[in-house]
């Protein structure tokens, strides 16, 4: 009787086996012929290689575009005179020279890269001091706090 138990056991083992050495084929088979056909796909799809990362050249990018948007406000501030645009230019020129600092950290910083930062840096430096000229009051933060009680009820947790 113990042999009628081992025969079934040991053929299922066998199986078993055999099942497994199946799918690792069909597996392998299956990857082969993927590969062949996306080799043979490569050459018509004419793949376009992307452009290497900078972090500079993104940094400053961004950063020349907020001060051209300052410059932009400033421009709408002497067509209609509204005092929030000067304030919006403000904040957009202070956040464009923190970004053009913050190159530094860059892996690919470099000499080029510094130049164009220090010359952002000064342009909003120069930038901002007209712009507190044309604002009504001397200090540019009595109208932010200005418009800061009025979004207080909005931002509650972040004015303040």
């Amino acid at each position: 009787m113990k042999a009628r138990l081992k025969f079934p056991l040991a053929f299922g083992e066998r199986c078993a086996a055999r099942a497994c050495a199946c799918k690792v084929g069909a597996r392998l088979a299956l990857g082969l012929v993927l590969v062949l056909l996306l080799s043979a796909c490569v050459g018509d799809l004419e793949l376009i290689e992307p452009e290497p990362f900078s972090c500079t050249k993104r940094r400053l990018d961004v950063a020349s575009g907020m001060y051209d948007e300052a410059k932009e406000m400033l421009r709408i501030h002497f067509k209609e005179r509204h005092n929030s645009s000067l304030v919006i230019a403000y904040y957009l020129s202070q956040d464009s020279e923190a970004l053009s600092k913050s190159i530094r950290r860059c892996i690919d910083f470099g000499e080029i890269s510094k130049e164009r930062a220090i010359s952002l840096i000064r342009a909003n430096r120069i930038f901002r001091r007209v712009l507190v000229v044309n604002m009504r009051d001397t200090d540019p933060y009595v109208m932010i706090s200005i418009l800061g009680r009025q979004y207080d009820s909005v931002f509650k947790s972040d004015i303040h």
